[in-house]
């Protein structure tokens, strides 16, 4: 089995474990709790994903000088991915403002 799908085998085994121990404890004040606790942690998790998008945008010519080391990249394409550096950033950048932050949906008012 590929490491996605252990990953995403793992993930619906602890959810189905959460829900099972929550069904079965009788309390779903736990979502109120967890709700919360998210919301005081998502600052720093957005703050995370910025900081990797831009550690990428600041090692993308390392990242793929080692991909091409490996023979990941076909050369004739090496030029056009060290160049694609700043889109991918953007790219990156805009999910993370627009699906994470929920930028025009989470303004005040």
């Amino acid at each position: 089995m590929k490491a996605a799908a252990w990953t995403m085998v793992l993930l619906l085994g602890l959810g189905a474990m959460t829900a099972i121990a929550s069904i079965t404890l009788g309390s779903m004040d736990w979502l109120a709790s967890l709700k919360a606790t998210l919301g005081k942690v998502r600052p720093y998790a957005i703050a995370l994903h910025v900081s990797l998008i831009a550690v990428l945008w600041l090692k993308w010519p390392r990242l793929i000088g080692w991909l091409d080391e490996k023979g990941k990249v076909h050369p004739a394409n090496k030029a056009a991915i060290l160049a694609s550096r700043h889109r991918m950033a953007l790219l990156f950048l805009a999910v993370e403002v627009f699906v994470v932050i929920g930028f025009p949906f989470n303004l005040p008012g």
